[in-house]
């Protein structure tokens, strides 16, 4: 595990502290905790927590902020039975404790829930303004029965059949519980909703399904590195789809992804899926995948692959610049999607058991999977590469002369000549994404307005209804010659890009010679 790099940015110190095993953890640690926290603990029912420098998406400082505790939490057994043999003969049965977890409002062991409620003030009063909801992600694999709930009950629930899982209706009982105590304690107060991996799940699921009035009362769901969970909310009730709809409507959801990280890739790029909320590629230290736990920097699906600017704000991709990012996102998607129709289509109603992963695991089909993910990464890597590059060349030209410098001079434009060749790729891998994405959308709205005038054809006739939707068919708001036209013009692009390329090889192997004839042509000038 490899932590956040600073603390100002609040809600990825949030969903990090959210984890146990972290420099800085909400769960309790006579080790990591200072002696005000302790105390708080054991005293109070609030802990304060300081993340220096920290903000909000608002600007607001928020470097202290308190958790409170839930005194919900208690201890429950399970009972088994068992037979002994009684001294005098014969048998009779005697229960023992065969199980017991922790249950409470934000923590329940069993289903592998853990969340945290965080405020700006030491209790909730007409004082507070802010609050925050965070969801923990998985905890690590193992045989753990508490483990296993986050793995096989919640991910593999959610990643093979977008259910609505186990987690998610017990964050969304805790976030009305705790709106509903904001009404009257801290009326002023809004929540905002943190988490990371499969805590992005919980978090969605949760918010969307609360009652309606809850609503109004979430300030921003921010999340990290969580796949996108439309698919799911699709299958949910009309008052979940009225909520997603306010929310994004509204801007009030971000999701931070890494193009690196098959967590992050999981059901984005999807024909006729449009993702959910703002959608920002974070520009990661490096190019690890999310195999690549033991890397300095983290792999691709931890905190320590986050770069944050000094105002707090994280570090994102563009297009201009780090096209080679975007590309390698719908690669990792595509690839996801190839492997998991192909798992899902030989997963039993019930799901995968724990033997079943097992030997997927080892299977030789994982194997390719994870050789076809690291060549996608490899070759962002040498796409990306030339930024730096570049950059470097030109200090170096700068303070060279003579024959060093046309050496320079030549390798810069060997340079250029192969980003030539990745610009025209990325931008045609690009486009054609985004092309298809606004097709299914039109897709989407006309069959919309197919079934909802469907819905009137008992009022009109036939014709009438007709008339009425005719010009909102896909032929009349998608303009497939212009589609065509768009497509053909980006493969224009890219061949002039490879025919510039091959200009610019010419020039790169006769520098000198241009160098020279240049020089003549100058002194005869003077």
């Amino acid at each position: 595990m490899v932590n956040l790099e600073n603390h100002s940015n609040l809600y990825a110190n949030l969903a990090q502290a959210s984890y146990d095993g972290r420099k800085i953890r909400f769960s309790f640690s006579l080790t990591e905790w200072d002696r005000e926290q302790i105390n708080n603990y054991r005293q109070n029912n609030f802990v304060p927590f300081n993340f220096p420098n920290a903000k909000d998406v608002h600007g607001n400082d928020l470097s202290t902020v308190y958790l409170q505790l839930d005194n919900s939490v208690k201890t429950v057994k399970e009972l088994g039975n068992i037979r002994v043999p009684k001294v005098n003969g014969g048998y009779e049965v005697q229960s023992y404790v065969k199980n017991s977890y922790k249950q409470g409002l934000l923590t329940d062991e069993k289903a592998g829930f853990n969340a945290y409620y965080v405020t700006d003030t030491p209790k909730l009063s007409i004082e507070t303004k802010h609050t925050y909801f965070v969801t923990r992600g998985s905890d690590g694999i193992s045989s753990s029965n508490l483990n296993l709930n986050d793995w096989w009950h919640n991910n593999q629930a959610f990643t093979t059949k977008n259910a609505y899982i186990p987690q998610a209706k017990l964050a969304n009982q805790a976030m009305h519980q705790k709106i509903t105590e904001m009404a009257t304690e801290a009326p002023n107060a809004t929540m905002a909703v943190t988490g990371h991996s499969l805590g992005t799940m919980v978090s969605i699921q949760a918010v969307v399904n609360l009652p309606e009035k809850d609503i109004a009362k979430i300030d921003k769901v921010v999340l990290f590195q969580g796949p996108d969970a439309r698919e799911s909310i699709n299958k949910m009730s009309e008052q979940a789809q009225k909520n997603i709809q306010m929310l994004e409507e509204q801007g009030k959801i971000d999701y931070y992804v890494n193009a690196f990280d098959i967590v992050s890739m999981l059901n984005r790029n999807k024909p006729g899926v449009d993702e959910i909320g703002n959608v920002r590629y974070l520009l990661p230290k490096s190019f690890n995948t999310t195999f690549d736990m033991e890397d300095k920097d983290g792999s691709s699906h931890d905190f320590g692959q986050f770069q944050i600017n000094p105002d707090g704000t994280l570090k994102e991709a563009n297009l201009n610049e780090h096209g080679y990012i975007f590309a390698a996102g719908i690669k990792v998607s595509q690839l996801i999607d190839k492997y998991l129709n192909r798992l899902v289509k030989e997963t039993p109603e019930g799901g995968l058991s724990f033997t079943e992963v097992i030997k997927l695991l080892l299977s030789g089909e994982y194997k390719d999977f994870e050789k076809e993910y690291a060549k996608i990464i490899a070759e962002a890597k040498v796409a990306g590469e030339w930024n730096e590059t570049v950059n470097e060349l030109h200090k170096k030209i700068s303070k060279s002369s003579g024959s060093k410098k046309i050496t320079l001079q030549s390798e810069l434009v060997q340079t250029i000549i192969q980003k030539a060749k990745n610009i025209g790729e990325e931008y045609e891998m690009i486009f054609k994404n985004a092309q298809k994405e606004f097709e299914d959308e039109i897709n989407a709205i006309a069959k919309e307005l197919l079934d909802g005038a469907g819905m009137i054809r008992n009022y009109l006739t036939y014709w009438e209804v007709q008339d009425m939707i005719s010009p909102y068919g896909k032929n009349n708001l998608w303009d497939s010659g212009q589609a065509s036209l768009n497509t053909n013009q980006v493969k224009q692009y890219k061949e002039k890009l490879g025919e510039f390329s091959n200009k610019m090889s010419v020039v790169a192997n006769n520098l000198s010679e241009y160098d020279r004839h240049a020089g003549n042509n100058l002194f005869k000038i003077k």
